[in-house]
């Protein structure tokens, strides 16, 4: 395996993961600073993508263990915003079950339009659409702009940056 990851059932690592979740709690979970914390951080890019897991590990060993990271978090991270990367390795029941009607977790999902945005993918956002938060990235890479979708051009007609709902047009990058 290319890319090294921690045992996410390991407890010295979970010990440690705690006590780093406080000391961090205990500075950003302001929502005057923070918008939101991505409360999982596993696997590649912190997006659960190949989490690697010791030899012989069950699939409810791992589900339990992923519950008690989102937990984790969630006890730590009362007043801002967290997120779960949508489609990762627990699955959408799972996500849905541990994060969202568990914890109060919103979503994010990256690629939105792109080939790796997955039909499952695409039905949980629009389940979960008006019930948490959802966060999306636009998908940019390997595609190119031309490429995208028209269902997934929030930029189309706004030269002025409106569709970010944070900034009044022509005050955006």
């Amino acid at each position: 395996n290319l890319y090294w990851s921690p045992y996410p059932d390991d407890p010295v690592f979970l010990s440690k993961l705690e006590k780093f979740l406080k000391a961090f709690a205990a500075e950003y979970d302001n929502p005057a600073i923070v918008d939101f914390i991505d409360g999982y951080g596993l696997g590649i890019w912190g997006e659960a993508w190949y989490i690697i897991w010791p030899d012989g590990s069950t699939q409810e060993h791992k589900n339990e263990a992923m519950r008690k990271i989102l937990q984790l978090y969630a006890g730590c991270f009362r007043n801002v915003n967290l997120i779960l990367n949508l489609g990762g390795e627990l699955g959408h029941e799972l996500e849905t079950r541990y994060a969202y009607e568990e914890n109060g977790y919103g979503f994010r999902r990256d690629g939105l339009g792109s080939m790796y945005f997955t039909e499952g993918d695409q039905n949980m956002a629009r389940q979960m659409y008006g019930r948490t938060l959802l966060i999306g990235e636009a998908c940019y890479w390997a595609v190119g702009r031309e490429n995208v979708p028209d269902d997934f051009k929030p930029w189309e007609n706004n030269d002025e940056g409106a569709f970010d709902s944070r900034y009044k047009p022509g005050n955006t990058w």
